[in-house]
């Protein structure tokens, strides 16, 4: 479902629309879940992430509704071809609920989606790090959880049409919280731009801005897993079938 959510995407312009110099850009919020499972998807904003005043439900195309999307509108205020070292999302003061939250993501290693003008990019909530701690002369193993509060947008425009054509989407390691369980503390949410040039046509920014896609080989495993699902179903509605009629034919018929 996600490949015909991209080819709609991809055909439904030509030319693509023409931005003026500081227009803002589309940046939708779309689901969350663990990297290793893109069939389990939950709202982005069942987390609690920097969240607009009001939630505006955003119009789904037939694929986009099958594969799952809930596109809503987000906080982040991205100018066409202005760059911004850093820029405050939000500022907020996690609960120990809140945290649990994060930490539950984080070790299931959950991933976020965005649309950048209709462009699918995606990131990690967090990560996880271990470490050796020395107590009472024994090592323990200790992990801890960071949740990313930054996040830096890569995006390419072509430069003859003034459109977008690529976004790539990083996190800042130096930008972390460590996630304490039962403790409560303040993040504050940012984000940072950059633009670079690029000669690839509009036409073509689909194939281009996937071949730097995070996830690819998922959807792969995504589809075959459902075929052997598909394929496992039958089999075994087969073998039950053939039970049934066995046993229907050993039921004597009244007289």
């Amino acid at each position: 479902m996600r490949i015909a959510s991209l080819l709609l995407v991809a055909l439904s312009s030509a030319s693509g629309h023409e931005l003026r110099q500081h227009e803002k850009i589309d940046v939708l919020v779309n689901n969350i879940g663990p990297f290793n499972n893109i069939a389990e998807t939950y709202p982005y904003y069942n987390l609690p992430f920097c969240e607009p005043e009001t939630h505006k439900e955003e119009s789904h195309a037939l694929g986009e509704a099958l594969s799952g999307d809930r596109r809503r509108a987000s906080k982040f205020d991205i100018r066409f071809k202005v760059g911004t070292q850093w820029q405050a999302l939000c500022s907020k003061r996690l609960t120990a609920k809140n945290v649990k939250d994060f930490r539950t993501a984080i070790k299931k290693h959950y991933i976020f989606e965005l649309f950048v003008d209709e462009l699918p990019v995606k990131g990690f909530v967090g990560e996880m790090e271990a470490h050796t701690v020395l107590q009472n002369g024994k090592t323990t193993n200790v992990t801890k959880m960071f949740l990313f509060t930054h996040l830096d947008f890569s995006i390419a425009y072509n430069p003859q049409s003034n459109t977008v054509i690529a976004c790539n989407l990083t996190t800042d390691a130096s930008q972390r919280v460590e996630l304490v369980p039962g403790q409560e503390v303040n993040v504050e949410f940012s984000f940072s731009t950059h633009w670079k040039l690029s000669a690839v046509p509009f036409s073509e920014r689909m194939r281009e801005h996937n071949s730097h896609a995070i996830n690819d080989q998922a959807v792969e495993i995504h589809w075959l897993s459902i075929v052997n699902s598909f394929v496992l179903v039958l089999l075994l509605t087969a073998f039950l079938a053939i039970v049934l009629l066995r046993v229907l034919k050993k039921v004597p018929t009244p007289s």
